[in-house]
């Protein structure tokens, strides 16, 4: 069974949700700490002038994770693999980014 966790981020107002597919409350909502938005851009901002061929790796296999960003206009995909040791490092520190970010959030329920 696959598990799709989605994050909306709201950076105009500091605020995000999450919505969980097999939770009964189904969504969490909270808000970001401003240094950590500002962090955040800092770390991604590469995309703004990446080209769009480039913002795409190829799936190694269904048993692979996926992950999917929309940010700054443009859509980025990618697979567990470039994120590995010997994966892109742009999607590293992207990965990297992503962590930092998830783990600044506050939640509303806190």
């Amino acid at each position: 069974m696959f598990h799709r966790i989605e994050y909306t981020f709201c950076f105009d107002e500091k605020t995000w949700e999450c919505k969980h597919p097999y939770d009964v409350n189904g969504v969490t909502r909270g808000t970001i700490p401003d240094r950590f938005v500002k962090r955040f851009f800092e770390d991604v901002f590469w995309i703004v002038a990446a080209d769009d061929r480039d913002l795409h790796t190829d799936a190694k296999g269904i048993v692979c994770s996926s992950y999917s960003l929309s940010v700054f206009g443009k859509k980025l995909s990618w697979d567990a693999s470039a994120i590995d040791e010997n994966g892109d490092p742009r999607y590293i520190k992207l990965n990297e980014a992503i962590k930092m970010l998830l783990a600044s959030l506050k939640r509303d329920d806190d």
